[in-house]
């Protein structure tokens, strides 16, 4: 009978060794499944979070194309007065040269 007790005790202890690991093994991989859906969540918003940049990225681009086609224009119209200017300033001299040579 003490055989048979050592026996129950030996067997006992191996099916609570076999209950603990599979209670640890489950619950490791609640954890982890716990542990992905966050992770999940934090891909998912950083996600968000560049495309939002990548769409301000994307405006901001435009927005200086079309502030560089205006300061094209802007230069344009300068050099456009600029050339009008020297030429109104060179018939100036010229009616001054021909008055000077009349006089």
């Amino acid at each position: 009978m003490v055989m048979s007790v050592e026996w129950l005790v030996a067997i006992v202890t191996i099916v609570a060794g076999v209950v603990a690991i599979i209670w640890f093994v489950r619950d490791v991989r609640k954890e982890n499944g716990k542990t992905l859906k966050e992770i999940l969540e934090v891909h998912k918003s950083s996600r968000e979070i560049l495309k939002s940049i990548h769409e301000d990225l994307k405006t901001i681009h435009e927005d200086l194309k079309m502030m560089r086609e205006d300061q094209r224009k802007w230069f344009e119209k300068m050099e456009e007065g600029q050339r009008r200017g020297f030429e109104t300033l060179a018939q100036i001299l010229a009616k001054i040269e021909e008055n000077t040579r009349k006089s």
